[in-house]
């Protein structure tokens, strides 16, 4: 209700709509309780300069130990997708994504991981000419892959 209050006092405030999807999904994450104040980790979520579902994702790999693959997660989310898929080809690509899709247990997330593991494994087996090759065969991006890098 503060938060509502104060945000409708700015000189521009935001669309309504907006604002409750905001707080519907602080909520969710558990990073404001009911009253809407910050929760201990809504504190730590708002000093990381990512999203707060980013920002909970990298929280729960490092408890987790497992933050090689949350962090390939985490780049993929925040930037350029690394799958392309081209209307006049997009038989092609969801074929040669499908060999992903096989490996990653249906999971969008764990495909972007095998991807972007692959491609690092040619790269440091073959080299970038090959990379490039890879990623046009298999309807990667590479620019996206190198992001996430």
């Amino acid at each position: 209700a503060d938060l509502k209050r104060s945000l409708n006092s700015m000189l521009t405030p935001p669309n309504v709509e907006a604002v409750d999807g905001a707080i519907s999904k602080l909520l969710k994450l558990q990073a404001i309780d009911e009253v809407e104040d910050l929760t201990p980790l809504g504190r730590i979520l708002s000093e990381m300069p990512v999203d707060a579902c980013v920002g909970k994702l990298l929280i729960y790999g490092v408890m987790l130990r497992c933050t090689d693959p949350i962090l390939t997660i985490a780049a993929s989310m925040s930037g350029k997708p690394p799958f392309i898929s081209p209307q006049e080809e997009r038989t092609e690509a969801d074929a040669a994504h499908s060999k992903f899709h096989a490996k990653s247990h249906k999971s969008d997330h764990l495909m972007a991981v095998t991807a972007f593991n692959v491609w690092q494994t040619v790269i440091q087996e073959h080299g970038y000419g090959k990379a490039r090759e890879y990623c046009r065969e298999n309807y990667l991006s590479f620019s996206a892959l190198e992001g996430i890098e």
